[in-house]
């Protein structure tokens, strides 16, 4: 099954270097309450107001926000008809599937823990210490039970009249006639979920407690059940043996297939707190969750695949070409550009475990997923072939040297290799209990595996024993990069070393990079650096270093793929992902020693152009400096420059290799000049 995800692009003024944002997303787009009618048609709600629609199981979703900030509860009777309640109490009401909504008058009653509607009309909602109903709607509303120590707060209800409301002070109350008369019995507070009327879970899960349990007899009686989650936040079954919890922990979902006995956890191991799931029916459930997560099985749980709108989790990204690229990443993230970027396919893998990878070509790459298995296809994902590792450490990078040769690197001094391109794995005793990052291989066969712990390992027999060599503390290593037969530069948070011998020798490179975690791309005698939520560049060797900010907000990124010297993604946390084409202006120099005595923009050359053209100017003095270009309509379509910049003679270049055919205007705004030109881009 494949997924296309659509990204709006969104280019800012204050995104400088022509760093274009292919995958915005807001703070807290954490996505709560799921709720299904049939097994195609949904809503998720969650922060930001946000409600996700489907009408096609979720192979696609669209968006029917609320005006209100935070959603916590949705509900929705048929196709059309659904209620959501937000954070701050206030209910909203939609008539047509979400693409309306209207506040309801709730006569102050709060706050809104959670409602059940049985139709259009007729629904129960937990509010405080009222539980109210409405015959009509939502126009009007009733109290149905009251008490100031009662608190009433989570429902379930298993057909139109029979349900159960937990309150705080510890009771369970039932209704077999929607509503009209209550029994109550005492029940440990919590959240509920029931099967039949004698079959449910009452559970509690915060983000340090947790705590489930079991009736039998309709709520008379409560046993406790141990889990393996550390907050348990949602529980669904789909009879009295089989179902699924989640929350957090070492494991976000777990599953039980004897009525909550014994769970099994799910090795995903994802930075996303899972949230809520919904059981559609015996084979099909949803999970949703933080950074945009939403999940799906078809199978009873066996396998999972991510369905997420966007992309909120941390990602890697690798291109080929300014169309061709691949991002991977944590719950099961792997997809293909074919316009450099600005969609993605998935390729779903039937898990949601993390995915680090390395693709030699086109074709052929691998991916190592933390369940411990190596993925490896020959055919740009259409099939995978699946090797299973033996190995209990945690790993953390996977790179190859050729169609065979490749090696994986972990923790506690772990590396494994494969001679006949991952079909088998053997291990290298490398005699440390480091955390290795990453294994490389010279073209003299000699290999170099950088460390955390401020060591670089050196083998001359391809791994049969290691050289260890030491440096002072502070230099914990986080990328090498082979420039060429035998050399390499290791880049650590507060050093440089470069290797002229493969790996023999280990000289300091003095430089003016800044100190922080480095991920590098080396092409065309060029190193891009990526630290944090900025890029470098150098043009010699690593001595000197020029850099541009990728966004206004803080992202970090920690992959770097550059295919030339104009052209390059980056990619980190929370699904952040960047695209600049024109890299030349990532530290831009002055082009002659000469000192203009007034300010001057250029025509550009070639004009027209097809698909890179640049753009000269003259400053006659130190000046904040915008080169901003703009289409036909006045729209702004990208940021050249945006920084400080001395006094001198400039030339960057401009690559629209992203943009249709047209007539563009180009405009360099200083403190005391401003001035535009027109360029016609043909293809």
């Amino acid at each position: 099954m494949q997924l296309i995800v659509f990204f709006l692009i969104l280019i800012s003024v204050n995104i400088t270097a022509q760093w274009v944002n292919l995958n915005p997303i807001q703070p807290f787009e954490d996505l709560n309450k799921i709720d299904f009618i049939d097994q195609n048609i949904g809503w998720i709600a969650g922060k930001q107001g946000i409600v996700l629609f489907t009408n096609d199981g979720g192979a696609n979703w669209v968006n029917r926000n609320t005006p209100s900030a935070n959603l916590k509860y949705i509900d929705f009777v048929n196709a059309n008809t659904g209620y959501v309640s937000s954070e701050s109490n206030m209910m909203y009401k939609t008539t047509n599937s979400g693409i309306n909504w209207f506040q309801l008058n709730m006569n102050n009653y709060s706050p809104i823990y959670s409602f059940y509607f049985t139709d259009a009309n007729n629904g129960i909602i937990c509010a405080g210490n009222n539980l109210i109903k409405t015959t009509n709607g939502g126009a009007n509303w009733n109290i149905i039970l009251t008490g100031n120590d009662r608190y009433f707060l989570y429902n379930s209800f298993i057909n139109s009249n029979t349900g159960y409301v937990t309150s705080f002070n510890g009771e369970i109350l039932k209704t077999t006639n929607f509503g009209i008369n209550w029994t109550a019995n005492n029940a440990p507070y919590g959240k509920i979920f029931f099967t039949n009327e004698n079959t449910g879970w009452l559970y509690i899960g915060t983000y340090n407690t947790n705590s489930l349990n079991k009736t039998t007899d309709g709520g008379l009686s409560w046993t406790n059940q141990p889990n393996p989650l550390h907050s348990l936040l949602s529980v669904g079954f789909i009879d009295n043996n089989t179902g699924f919890a989640v929350g957090s922990g070492s494991s976000n979902l777990i599953k039980t297939t004897n009525g909550g006995e014994n769970w099994i956890q799910y090795q995903f191991n994802s930075s996303s707190m899972f949230e809520d799931i919904k059981i559609i029916n015996f084979n099909t459930a949803i999970i949703s969750g933080s950074r945009n997560f939403i999940a799906k099985s078809t199978n009873t749980g066996l396998n999972w695949n991510n369905i997420s709108k966007k992309f909120g989790t941390n990602i890697g990204v690798k291109f080929f070409d300014v169309n061709t690229g691949y991002i991977s990443g944590e719950c099961g993230i792997f997809a293909r550009s074919s316009d450099g970027g600005n969609t993605w396919i998935k390729n779903q893998l039937g898990t949601l475990a993390n995915f680090s990878f390395y693709f030699l070509n086109l074709n052929t790459g691998w991916l190592l997923s933390s369940e411990k298995k190596v993925y490896k296809t020959t055919n740009a994902g259409s099939t995978w072939d699946i090797s299973v590792l033996n190995t209990s450490k945690l790993l953390f990078n996977i790179n190859f040297a050729d169609h065979n040769t490749g090696w994986i690197s972990g923790d506690s001094g772990t590396i494994i290799y494969t001679t006949n391109g991952g079909s088998d794995w053997l291990p290298s005793f490398t005699g440390i209990n480091s955390r290795v990052f990453k294994t490389v291989r010279f073209n003299n066969q000699n290999l170099a595996a950088i460390t955390l712990d401020t060591m670089i390992l050196v083998s001359t027999n391809f791994g049969n024993s290691w050289i260890i060599n030491n440096f002072p503390l502070g230099n914990s290593f986080t990328d090498i990069c082979i420039t060429d037969n035998n050399s390499a530069l290791a880049f650590g948070y507060n050093t440089l070393l470069r290797t002229t011998n493969s790996g023999m020798n280990w000289l300091t490179v003095d430089n003016d990079l800044p100190g922080g975690g480095k991920y590098v791309n080396y092409i065309s005698n060029t190193f891009y650096a990526l630290t944090g939520s900025n890029v470098y560049k150098s043009i010699n060797g690593g001595v000197n270093w020029s850099g541009s900010i990728i966004g206004s907000d803080p992202f970090v990124c920690f992959t770097i793929s550059f295919i030339n010297e104009n052209t390059g993604w980056v990619a980190g946390e929370n699904g952040s992902l960047f695209r600049n084409t024109n890299s030349t202006a990532i530290g831009i120099e002055p082009i002659s020693n000469e000192i203009p005595n007034q300010f001057l923009l250029f025509q550009n050359y070639p004009n027209p152009f097809n698909p890179e053209t640049s753009i000269k100017f003259n400053l006659p003095e130190n000046s904040f400096v915008k080169l901003i270009v703009y289409d036909i309509t006045g729209r702004e379509v990208d940021v050249l420059l945006n920084e400080s910049m001395n006094k001198g003679i400039y030339e960057t270049k401009w690559n629209a290799s992203y943009l249709p055919s047209g007539v563009y205007f180009y405009r360099l705004i200083s403190e005391k000049f401003s001035e535009s030109r027109k360029m016609i881009l043909i293809k």
